[in-house]
């Protein structure tokens, strides 16, 4: 099937040429937080385009890609695009025919291209577009119920009665906002501008957790040897105290079998059917289990007594229904702990802006959206890298007792009487070996901190394991600048001896 092409044209600002070239968007950076007003003002000025030519979004990586920054870099990135009929001396788009004009990123993968998908109000994560959705000159629109109504055209109740499955199943994507140049602005550059803020950041997260990052030759690597099938079906083997310690701990920790969860107390179920080895300290495996972690709970391994002399070996199917349990553990765990998938956290994903117009429908028809080209593939810079912009200034309090006199309390904290009776017991040796007494009392305690005396003592720190962890990474130079200043009022001399 041929697709008329449109009649509209959507182009970056600097787009020259025939429609065929299919001009990619302007995607511009600024460094004033006002970039919206500093956009219109280049807009109305005589040399606007070697203005905007200044704002063009340029630093690339070494293959060549670009580079976008988040607004933690204090740098901030508009979408900008030109909106004109395709007829002769292509005439600028009147935004009274505009219906709706966005953009949306989409993710660049080795399968194509990805949405960030929506369902009502559950955010799905990244999800594959089909190749009708990204199309050139596609009839794709990101709201599920505007493809439903395009899709029955002027002959609702004709075309209602026909199957037309959705191939993306009524899910939207996620659509940013672009806005038309003032009046003004367009008339005096003859051209109808949609502009937009590029959002490089983002608190949207999957509403489910991706699935477990183990698979069964993992789990099998991962279980403890007392837990898999023996070589013989009967009898029992030698286990290790280690090996006995690490099997506890891997109960403890990684499945949760102590903490009253129903996945945890499902794998004690199977060990409780599986008799313990002649000699234990129970008459099943869980019995031993749950004693020997009695023993070690609030004083660690060297509270443990009761170390099993043997191990009865695991029959086939034995192993094969611990195995079972433990990863149905260990997946509800996951779910459960697992970080959702923000839309931006990927080091290193790639992104395209794709822009488009929704154009009312005349004589009732529905009406129709036009894209225009992806833009050129870029990637979001790191928050912890440099944006280039000078560092924040934060000033600390001077470490004499007058400036000190000064700082009042003006942060508190509530203490537990658990606690605080924990932290008048507190021993430094005892907490290392982790026998520490835990506190009990009748009262708590309500403590009241200066936080430029917090910060000042998190300086001091600082400096400190910045001087010792040099030793190891050698990153004095990068990490720490200290030029000297003068004082307002001092004589020009450091009087320190």
């Amino acid at each position: 099937m041929v697709t008329a092409k449109p009649t509209i044209r959507v182009v970056g600002s600097a787009a020259v040429g025939a429609l065929d070239a299919a001009p990619r968007p302007t995607i511009l950076q600024f460094s004033e937080p006002d970039c919206v007003p500093k956009l219109l003002e280049i807009l109305k000025h005589p040399e606007w385009k070697t203005a905007l030519s200044h704002k063009v979004a340029a630093e690339r990586t070494p293959e060549k890609r670009l580079r976008l920054y988040q607004p933690v870099h204090r740098l901030f990135h508009l979408v900008l695009v030109d909106a004109a009929c395709t007829r002769p001396g292509e005439p600028r788009l009147d935004p009274k025919r505009v219906e709706k004009a966005g953009f949306v990123i989409r993710r660049a993968v080795k399968s194509g291209l990805q949405g960030w998908m929506g369902q009502g109000k559950d955010v799905l994560g990244w999800k594959d577009l089909p190749q009708d959705a990204t199309a050139a000159y596609g009839n794709y629109d990101p709201d599920p119920e505007i493809r439903r109504r395009r899709s029955l055209g002027k002959n609702h109740g004709l075309l209602a009665k026909a199957v037309r499955p959705d191939p993306l199943q009524g899910l939207s994507e996620s659509v940013h906002p672009l806005f038309a140049a003032p009046p003004d602005v367009c008339s005096a550059r003859g051209k109808t501008f949609y502009y937009g803020m590029l959002p490089l950041t983002s608190d949207d997260m999957a509403a489910q957790a991706s699935s477990p990052p183990f698979d069964d030759a993992l789990l099998q690597s991962r279980i403890p040897r007392g837990f898999q099938a023996a070589s013989a079906q009967s009898g029992s083997t030698v286990l290790s105290r280690q090996d006995f310690v690490d099997m506890i701990h891997f109960l403890e920790r990684d499945v949760g079998a102590f903490t009253g969860s129903k996945e945890g107390q499902e794998v004690l179920k199977i060990l409780e059917t599986i008799p313990s080895a002649a000699g234990s300290s129970g008459s099943s495996l869980r019995s031993v289990v749950e004693k020997a972690y009695g023993e070690m709970d609030g004083v660690g391994d060297k509270g443990l007594r009761s170390v099993p002399s043997h191990w009865p070996a695991l029959s086939t199917a034995q192993a094969r229904a611990v195995r079972t349990a433990i990863k149905a553990a260990l997946t509800a765990r996951w779910q459960a702990t697992a970080p959702r998938q923000r839309r931006f956290d990927g080091i290193g994903d790639t992104y395209v802006v794709c822009v488009f117009v929704r154009i009312k429908g005349e004589n009732g028809c529905p009406c129709r959206t036009v894209w225009g080209a992806p833009s050129e593939v870029f990637e979001i810079v790191p928050w912890y890298e440099s944006g280039g912009q000078p560092p924040v200034s934060v000033t600390l309090p001077a470490l004499d007792k007058k400036a000190l006199s000064k700082l009042k309390p003006n942060v508190a904290f509530t203490v537990p009487p658990s606690l605080r009776k924990t932290l008048e017991k507190l021993d430094m040796n005892k907490l290392l070996d982790g026998s520490h007494e835990e506190g009990a009392g009748s009262f708590g305690m309500i403590c009241g901190f200066s936080i430029p005396i917090i910060t000042l003592c998190a300086f001091i720190v600082l400096q400190i394991f910045l001087v010792l962890l040099h030793i190891v990474f050698f990153w004095l130079p990068f990490v720490r600048i200290c030029i000297p200043f003068p004082v307002s009022g001092s004589t020009g001399s450091d009087s320190e001896g």
